[in-house]
């Protein structure tokens, strides 16, 4: 028999898997320099890890999109661009990264790239937010496995390296802020 935590955890497993397996891919668009496609994977993996926070605090609707504010203000501002780039509504932000002022004899004219073109700002910003988002997930999957482990959960080690990882996004100019540090599973 089924129990209510089989369901949640099951749940929350098939949700960690989705993240991991398009983490790579994530990464490798934002390298290639294929920004739209980046902002796409970058709004699935916020929508993912909303649905695994609203699914540990007992609030998520099965079928229904979670409320990204549940992943705070500072994370939850960036969805509205992520939309844009992933529905092409925002035609000023693909012209933006794919095309480029030409300047001819009689006058200036657009040139539209058909290849991935480097832009060092924006995959600064995108692998920022990869990272950030992956760093909510750790503190997610710490929460389950700490349920489950609680002798063997992640440690002191672990959540150094966290908050190392986090001073390095601060000290590239890459963060502003990020939520208090506290230990993983709070």
């Amino acid at each position: 028999m089924r129990t209510e935590y089989d369901v949640y955890h099951q749940e929350r497993q098939v949700l960690f898997a989705s993240y991991v397996v398009g983490m790579s891919i994530c990464e490798q668009a934002i390298e290639e320099g294929r920004y739209l496609q980046a902002m796409t994977l970058l709004r699935q993996e916020m929508e993912t890890l909303a649905q695994i926070v609203t699914s540990h605090a007992g609030k998520r609707e099965s079928g229904k999109l979670a409320n990204m504010a549940a992943l705070g203000k500072d994370i939850s501002r960036t969805y509205g661009d992520l939309s844009a780039a992933a529905h092409a509504s925002n035609h000023d932000m693909a012209s933006h990264l794919l095309t480029a002022a030409m300047e001819g004899e009689e006058a200036i004219s657009r040139a539209t790239y058909f290849y991935p073109v480097a832009n060092a700002n924006l995959a600064r910003r995108a692998f920022a937010l990869h990272l950030v988002l992956t760093m909510n997930l750790i503190g997610q999957v710490s929460i389950d496995y700490y349920k489950t482990h609680p002798k063997d959960g992640f440690g002191p080690a672990d959540q150094e390296a966290l908050n190392l990882a986090v001073d390095l996004l601060k000290e590239e100019g890459m963060l502003e802020e990020f939520p208090s540090k506290t230990s993983l599973g709070d």
